[in-house]
C-alpha cells in the first residue's frame, strides 16, 4: 500500500510547514526548530539549512531538519552533537514510514541523528546513523522532590553557590548572552576529549535577537 505525497519546495512554505510540525508533534527539541537551525548555521558560517518537508495526501506532514555543508554535499540531521531525526504532524502509519524511509537514500554523503524524545525508533534504511540519549527530570514533583533526588556532590555545589551569592537569571540582551558564553567557554575544558560539540560566541549573542 502506498500514499501520494509531494515535496514542499517553496522556502517560505517549507519553513511554515516545519514550524507547524515542531509546534504540534510534541517531541521536537529546540535543536530541530527553524530558528535554532538558521541561527546555528549563521553563527558557524560553514553550513546552511536544508530541510526536507513532505506533504501527504491525507494531510499529514513530515519534516526532516537537515543542514548542508557549504563546501560539499555533506548533510547532517542536524548539527553535530545535537538531536535530529524526523518529525511528523500526526503519528505516522507504516505507509507514511514506507514513503519517508526513502529520503535518506537521496543523499550520497549524509549522517543522520535520532532524537531520544521521539516515540518511535528510526533506523534510516540501514545507513550510518546515531542515537543520542539524555536524562529527564519530572518537574511536577516540585523543587523539594527534585532536591531529595540530588546527589550529595550536587547539593554541596549548590550550597557553595548560595554562599558565594551566585544567582541565575534569564539573559535578555546580547551583553548578557555574551557573559553566559564566557561561563560556557570556561566549563569546556572539563569535557576533555569527550567534547562532542562547540558553540561560538556569535550563536549566544544571536539568541538574544530571536523572537520570544
Amino acid at each position: 500500500m502506498t500514499i501520494a505525497w509531494n515535496l514542499i519546495d517553496d522556502p517560505a512554505d517549507r519553513r511554515a510547514a516545519w514550524a507547524e510540525v515542531v509546534a504540534e508533534c510534541g517531541y521536537a527539541t529546540y535543536f530541530q526548530t527553524p530558528d535554532w537551525t538558521d541561527g546555528m548555521a549563521q553563527a558557524l558560517g560553514t553550513w546552511t539549512s536544508a530541510p526536507v518537508a513532505m506533504e501527504f495526501a491525507d494531510g499529514n506532514l513530515a519534516v526532516l531538519p537537515l543542514v548542508k555543508r557549504l563546501d560539499s554535499e555533506h548533510h547532517e540531521s542536524v548539527f553535530p552533537g545535537m538531536y535530529g531525526g524526523p518529525l511528523f504532524l500526526r503519528p505516522p502509519t507504516d505507509t507514511h514510514w514506507d514513503e519517508f524511509d526513502r529520503v535518506p537514500l537521496w543523499y550520497e554523503d549524509a549522517f543522520f541523528v535520532e532524537s531520544p524524545y521521539a516515540p518511535f525508533r528510526w533506523v534510516p534504511n540501514g545507513l550510518v546513523g546515531w542515537r543520542l540519549y539524555t536524562h529527564r527530570a519530572d518537574l511536577s514533583v516540585g523543587f523539594d522532590g527534585l532536591w531529595r533526588a540530588f546527589r550529595t556532590n550536587l547539593r554541596r555545589s549548590f550550597a557553595k553557590a548560595e554562599n558565594a551569592d551566585i544567582s541565575v537569571r534569564l539573559a535578555t540582551t546580547r551583553d548578557e548572552c555574551s557573559a553566559y558564553y564566557d561561563i560556557y567557554a570556561e566549563a569546556l575544558p572539563r569535557f576533555g576529549r569527550n567534547l562532542q560539540s562547540y558553540y561560538p560566541r556569535s550563536l549566544f549573542e544571536g539568541l538574544a535577537d530571536l523572537p520570544g
